[in-house]
């Protein structure tokens, strides 16, 4: 895979159009998204998009304990929200969305109470496993579905009532039962 020429043509962002490569965005996240749709399209079957402490400028990542929504407001978001959106109409686009799952996650959540702390300073958020964000599209998952959702600040996430709470989407390569999904590709 690594000496195949479709994979090596697909590091070279520059034949992509000046137009979508704005849309991704000029940030180090941005073009590592559309570089991450270059592998899918040239047959790579997994790949990571890491936004990093050393992606994205002064401060880092998304592991901010402090000062947490001014770098929401200000940093973080408006480069998730442009990149994101734009990867998966991409892959839509091209055809590629419905054999791809695009997960978009971090490692933990925060803690639903802000807080000060003289290590981090005001409005901080520690870390809070019980519950963190993660988006799906594409792969077979259902657009718009919500699976588990917080009703309380103080309690663990429920699963929605309405909504099933199934195992992750066939073609995820990801199973709960000991008989894999079936998941055909064309």
């Amino acid at each position: 895979m690594l000496a195949s020429p479709r994979v090596k043509q697909a590091f070279d962002l520059s034949l992509e159009p000046d137009r979508l490569r704005d849309d991704y965005g000029r940030t180090t996240y941005g073009q590592s998204c559309l570089l991450a749709r270059r592998l899918v399209e040239a047959g790579v079957r997994f790949v990571s998009a890491y936004f990093a402490t050393s992606i994205g400028g002064e401060n880092g990542g998304w592991d901010n304990h402090g000062d947490n929504f001014n770098q929401l407001k200000r940093r973080l978001l408006p480069i998730a929200d442009q990149t994101v959106p734009t990867l998966i109409r991409d892959l839509a686009a091209r055809g590629l969305l419905e054999e791809t799952l695009v997960v978009w996650m971090g490692e933990f959540g925060r803690t639903p109470r802000v807080m000060n702390t003289k290590e981090f300073g005001p409005d901080g958020r520690d870390h809070w496993p019980l519950c963190y964000t993660v988006l799906f599209a594409g792969g077979g998952t259902i657009p718009g579905a919500v699976r588990l959702q917080r009703p309380h600040r103080r309690l663990p996430p429920q699963p929605t009532p309405s909504l099933p709470t199934t195992s992750p989407p066939p073609c995820s390569g990801l199973w709960v039962s000991t008989r894999p999904p079936r998941c055909e590709t064309a």
